[in-house]
């Protein structure tokens, strides 16, 4: 994937780098709001496998770029101030301590079957989760001690595994999360299906086909009712992306529809796999109309 070019066209925001524990965290856009008194919207930029937090940079420019830009056109009421946060999963970035040569666009059963990568897998994921739990927990601590300022929004986005594995997980189960838009993935619970359509299911003798059932229960868990209800989610895709195709959730997003009012499905024509300027702007423009703006004057 290309990240090169997801900034918009906006210059570079300030970058503020914490240390929660023992995990960096890299906050964009402080200085941009110093002086404001707005409670804050924190837009998470989750990163894909096999990449890290920088490559999420240029997206962070782009969102918050796009979010200033809107505010100065003017004529909606602003409530909020926005900056955005990124953090390199377990095993990627400097966090990586078991390099493997396998990639998941040649090999995606590797996240699923075999149980030691499996049991990696899952943990990858599930710590993911953990890590931003853990900066919801604390950031506003670390950059306000004195209770200077008040986060009041938490919205999500991600691209890949970030999307798939974190952003529709953490739309799911925490109540945090109101605000969500996943680039090119589809509901977790429909993973599993995906990896073992795409490439020949071993025998059940093969060690590969060796799935502890931990992991199994949590690739497979459907979404209990009322998951998604009052969530304000944003589904982003490239028309002709066949590693995970938008078509293979049509049935779950009519079933999301019933439970919020508020899920699209961006699609844009001839792209894949891919996370493209065009899919930024439309993740800019769903943060800032339902973090940032009084409800009744976002409409873009």
């Amino acid at each position: 994937m290309d990240f090169s070019n997801l900034h918009l066209g906006h210059k570079p925001s300030s970058k503020t780098v914490i240390q929660i524990v023992d995990m960096d965290v890299y906050v964009y856009g402080l200085e941009e709001i110093r002086g404001s008194n707005r409670p804050v919207a924190v837009a998470c930029l989750s990163h894909g496998w096999a990449n890290k937090a920088m490559h999420m940079e240029q997206m962070a420019y782009g969102v918050l770029g796009e979010a200033r830009r809107l505010e100065k056109e003017g004529g909606r009421k602003v409530l909020r101030d926005m900056i955005a946060v990124t953090l390199d999963h377990r095993n990627h970035g400097p966090r990586r301590r078991n390099p493997n040569g396998l990639v998941f666009a040649d090999n995606p059963l590797r996240l699923y079957r075999a149980a030691d990568r499996s049991s990696q897998a899952h943990a990858t994921l599930v710590g993911g989760v953990h890590d931003f739990e853990l900066v919801m927990d604390s950031l506003a601590s670390y950059l306000w001690p004195k209770d200077e300022r008040r986060i009041e929004e938490w919205m999500y986005s991600g691209v890949s595994l970030g999307a798939g594995h974190l952003t529709w997980r953490m739309l799911r189960d925490d109540p945090r999360i109101r605000i969500g838009a996943p680039i090119v993935s589809i509901p977790p619970e429909f993973l599993a299906g995906i990896l073992t359509r795409r490439f020949r299911v071993p025998p059940p003798d093969d060690p590969d086909n060796i799935i502890p059932s931990a992991v199994r229960a949590a690739f497979e868990m459907k979404a209990p009712p009322g998951s998604y209800r009052n969530k304000k989610i944003l589904s982003v895709h490239g028309a002709i992306d066949e590693t995970i195709p938008v078509r293979l959730a049509k049935d779950e997003f009519a079933r999301i529809r019933g439970e919020t009012d508020t899920l699209e499905v961006f699609v844009q024509d001839g792209m894949g796999h891919v996370v493209t300027p065009e899919m930024v702007s439309q993740v800019a423009k769903w943060f800032w109309r339902w973090g940032c703006c009084a409800q009744r004057e976002a409409k873009l």
